[in-house]
């Protein structure tokens, strides 16, 4: 018998942590997913990914658009579920992003 998957993605983190200063910015997240969850052993019920919205800077003025793209794309795999929250700057806590469902 199959064991049933969810699988939540931190947009954030994946991008800071794994493909930032490297050459891959565009991850097909189901096909990674399906690497660790094979489908003769689970049934992958949907992947959330969580992110929010990054705003262009001096440096970088095209980097929110580069993120606009790679949302759409992720958003034509049925299985992928974005969710988008707001980017808090200044925190007393650990905490760098705050998700709300209905921004």
């Amino acid at each position: 018998m199959k064991k049933k998957a969810i699988v939540y993605v931190d947009g954030f983190n994946l991008y800071y942590c794994a493909l930032k200063n490297t050459t891959h910015k565009w991850l097909d997240i189901e096909k990674l997913v399906r690497t660790y969850l094979p489908d003769e052993f689970y049934t992958l019920e949907k992947i959330n990914y969580y992110t929010a919205k990054i705003q262009p800077t001096v440096d970088d003025p095209d980097k929110g658009l580069r993120q606009e793209k790679y949302l759409r794309a992720l958003k034509t795999t049925p299985i992928v579920s974005i969710t988008e929250g707001k980017f808090i700057t200044e925190s007393d806590g650990p905490l760098d992003v705050m998700f709300m469902s209905n921004i």
